[in-house]
């Protein structure tokens, strides 16, 4: 069916001037698009003429797919509904000025109701603690936003009423099902899924990195027929480009058109703040400036430009391996008592050297513990490194409870230790990047879709026997099987590096008046960094740290100074 794609709310501080869509009692607005139009008016026309809207009467809404927010006001009620799809790929903030509530899309779109603005650090600690997202605080003190797959209901002169609208889980079926049977149905899933694409498009672009997720995407777009097609690929003129030749001859080929945008050194350096100013949040992944680039140079003709992103999290990632040798060993350290491990773990974290302190991560936790948790503790720090909470001394006293660090999106089967990896990352690092590609694609009004997201996908992600997630050839068996149809096995399981930004030189080059601006006086006044540690800190060894503070730095600059 077609897809509702709603007008945008202005993006400026502009008032809106007009709802987007219009009931009796209600006023729709929407950032992105929803699927199905025909059943999207269907639900929403209803509820637009209620008089008083009952937050439980918008659960049908939170079945369609697409990537949205999406807010209802009441004009006679004064209520208002702030809603978020499945895994709340786009933002809606929300605040008390002057005993008022406010929304918006943009952060920056409330601050003009503020008299002055100052840094949360509950939403710091979260920032870190969920990879880089806040759950529900951001980094500015009294603005708050709605977490995925949540409606938050504003009544006037009352505390705002949470619902949780959706939830996904990973499910992982007790099926006989072959493995042959399994990559039909994703083979089936994506050509559903670019069929549906193709009724209301007929002019699409890939990012294309040429790894198996990108390559089945243009092979499956290439097999649709569209009217254009177009692989675009970022390139670092002066750095090594390791994995360009082997993107140009996929698309090559697969008989595909191959645009391949230069990421110069100098517009690093005079558009990195213009990332974060996008992201209205820090801008932790160097590649965030090689999607910018790449989405100002999509021609004008271009309907919508797809991304791979997700397909890593929900069809078996790297991580899902580590996680597999890391319950093999608690088999051995499983037979010692609790008492005895934590007794251990605290004799061992004095040595400081490697063995000691890969021990005494198999100590800390059960595999469940470590399916939950993942990389975010201390266990993982090499003997001299300096952790995030070297650098800022609030996260120092931060809690990261293994337990409850994502128990409001544990599976609701709880048995499989990948689901729980799996749920855990769907919901923090994999929703990340989806927001750093629609947050970018709004700036230059380009739709961007994430196939393997989408509810075909999903569906049949979601129940995904866990002995299909990896094998003895690494994560993504189904996936590489499936790329397999397309271009010689061969290139499938080539060893891959990543496509990955020259970040150490930038950050020795294009980046070093950025470096320079976290060690003045105004970064220093603010508080928020070890000035000690700061210093200390080089792009050789320490890149990400420094991309960190360069952004987190950026952000108070552009949000609050």
């Amino acid at each position: 069916m077609d897809t509702l794609i709603l007008p945008k709310r202005p993006r400026s501080t502009a008032p809106v001037s007009a709802p987007t869509l219009r009931g009796k009692y209600h006023d729709a607005f929407v950032d992105g698009f929803l699927d199905a139009s025909d059943d999207v008016h269907k639900a929403l026309m209803p509820l637009l003429d209620q008089a008083d809207l009952d937050p439980a009467a918008l659960y049908p809404l939170s079945q369609f797919g697409g990537q949205y927010a999406l807010v209802l006001e009441g004009r006679r009620s004064g209520h208002v509904h702030l809603i978020t799809d499945l895994i709340g790929s786009r933002p809606i903030y929300y605040a008390k000025c002057a005993d008022v509530w406010r929304w918006s899309f943009r952060l920056k779109d409330l601050l003009q109701h503020f008299d002055t603005v100052t840094p949360d650090v509950s939403g710091l600690n979260e920032m870190f603690c969920y990879r880089w997202l806040m759950e529900e605080h951001t980094l500015l003190a009294g603005v708050s936003q709605v977490v995925p797959g949540q409606c938050v209901t504003l009544v006037p002169g009352a505390e705002p009423l949470k619902t949780r609208q959706a939830r996904f889980a990973f499910n992982p079926a007790q099926t006989n099902a072959s493995e042959d049977d399994l990559i039909a149905q994703t083979d089936a899933a994506l050509d559903g899924y670019f069929s549906k694409l193709r009724q209301r498009k007929s002019r699409i672009a890939v990012f294309f990195s040429g790894g198996v997720d990108s390559t089945l995407l243009l092979a499956k777009a290439k097999a649709q027929n569209f009217d254009t097609l177009l692989a675009m690929t970022g390139r670092y003129p002066g750095h090594k480009n390791p994995e360009l030749e082997r993107a140009q001859k996929i698309a090559a080929h697969l008989g595909v058109q191959h645009k391949i945008i230069d990421v110069p050194d100098s517009y690093v350096a005079e558009h990195f703040g213009e990332v974060v100013t996008a992201l209205e949040r820090p801008s932790t992944y160097f590649n965030s400036i090689t999607r910018k680039r790449i989405f100002e140079h999509i021609p004008a003709d271009i309907d919508v430009i797809l991304s791979g992103e997700g397909a890593d999290c929900v069809f078996g990632s790297d991580e899902l391996v580590g996680l597999s040798k890391f319950a093999a060993k608690q088999k051995v350290i499983g037979l010692l008592a609790w008492p005895l491990r934590r007794a251990l773990v605290r004799a061992l974290r004095p040595l400081q050297n490697g063995v000691a302190l890969r021990l005494s991560k198999l100590l800390a936790y059960d595999e469940v513990s470590f399916a939950r948790k993942g990389s975010s503790d201390d266990f993982s720090k090499k003997p001299g490194d300096i952790t995030l909470r070297d650098l800022i001394p609030a996260l120092r006293t931060a809690r990261f409870d293994a337990d409850t660090l994502y128990a409001g999106y544990e599976p609701q089967n709880a048995t499989s230790l990948f689901a729980m990896a799996q749920n855990r990352t769907f919901y923090t690092s994999n929703r990340n990047q989806l927001f750093v590609y629609t947050a970018l694609a709004a700036q230059s009004n380009i739709e961007v879709g994430f196939p393997f997201i989408s509810r075909e996908l999903l569906d049949v992600a979601a129940t995904l026997p866990d002995r299909l997630k990896m094998d003895g050839k690494g994560a993504k068996p189904i996936l590489k099987k499936l790329a397999c149809r397309y271009i010689p096995s061969d290139w499938v399981y080539a060893s891959k590096y990543g496509f990955r930004s020259p970040s150490v030189d930038w950050l020795d080059g294009a980046l070093a008046p950025h470096h320079q601006m976290v060690l003045d006086d105004r970064t220093r006044a603010r508080g928020i960094f070890d000035m000690a540690v700061l210093r200390r800190l080089t792009p050789q060894a320490h890149k990400s740290l420094l991309i960190t503070a360069i952004s987190l730095e950026t952000f108070f600059r552009t949000f609050i100074d």
